[in-house]
């Protein structure tokens, strides 16, 4: 599966499969998911449309494929027929692209950030200024009160960086 902790398939009519929720799902209901094959077949009851086109085939035949036993396999098959080509550029483009805006909750923002940045491998130099950017004026213009040294070239991030460390409203104890 890759390093991700997170992985999410992009499925055709805009409905997402979360693996992670599954998972999840799996856990918390041991005795309804003896084994791989229920897993398998729970995941493509929600399958619609083109996805579970792709897979009609291969649940109808007599012979079936090793991925409808194996919920791993599964997973990398779902990837190859419906996972982005390049999850890497993916992530970057979408960290470039995104804001917080005036509305937003600071705390989505910043988890969605670190979700992308854990996808990524930018330096915390790099991260930290992509996250000053895309905060809002009025956070930026705390940020400042709170950090003077802080401006769109500079950044106090020196740890590894975390929520709660591009959070800049958590206070360290005293």
């Amino acid at each position: 599966m890759g390093t991700r902790s997170i992985r999410w398939f992009r499925l055709p009519q805009a409905s997402h499969f979360h693996a992670l929720q599954c998972k999840l799902n799996f856990r918390d209901h041991k005795d309804l998911f003896e084994d791989d094959t229920d897993k398998v077949n729970y995941v493509l009851s929600f399958l619609k449309g083109t996805a579970l086109d792709c897979f009609e085939s291969a649940i109808l035949d007599p012979i079936k494929p090793p991925w409808l036993s194996d919920f791993n396999l599964f997973l990398e098959e779902l990837e190859a027929n419906f996972g982005t080509y390049d999850p890497v550029g993916e992530a970057e483009a979408e960290l470039k692209g995104l804001r917080m805006h005036e509305s937003h909750q600071a705390t989505k923002y910043f988890i969605t950030f670190q979700q992308l940045a854990t996808c990524i491998e930018w330096g915390n130099a790099a991260l930290c200024r992509q996250n000053y950017n895309g905060l809002t004026k009025h956070i930026k213009d705390d940020c400042h009160d709170l950090f003077p040294m802080l401006s769109p070239i500079s950044c106090p991030c020196s740890e590894p960086v975390t929520v709660t460390s591009l959070t800049p409203f958590r206070s360290s104890p005293t």
